[in-house]
């Protein structure tokens, strides 16, 4: 896989950076999560090669609301974040959820 796309490689500031650079020079490659794959709308883009996600490994994000700022908007938008509704637009976008209300 390095072999055939390890020359294709550019490196970029950031993962959008990347994808409109793949998606605007078809000899160019980006290596990227499918989630960002997922929000391109260019339809220039397709998977060349897929790697296997380590099942003993997950991507966790956590958020906090802060004392001194909006606290009460900011706890509302968390419980938000941990309901079925958000659940359901992370998927959309190709993110894999997990928890007691996902």
């Amino acid at each position: 896989l390095w072999q055939r796309l390890g020359p294709r490689l550019v490196p970029t500031s950031d993962v959008r950076a990347a994808l409109a650079l793949a998606a605007a020079d078809e000899r160019t490659a980006a290596i990227v999560y499918r989630t960002d794959l997922v929000a391109d709308r260019s339809g220039r883009l397709r998977v060349e090669a897929s790697l296997p996600m380590p099942t003993d490994v997950s991507i966790e994000l956590v958020g906090a609301a802060l004392r001194g700022g909006q606290v009460t908007e900011a706890r509302a938008y968390l419980e938000f974040l941990s309901s079925p509704t958000a659940a359901a637009v992370a998927r959309r976008h190709g993110f894999g959820v997990t928890g007691s209300d996902a």
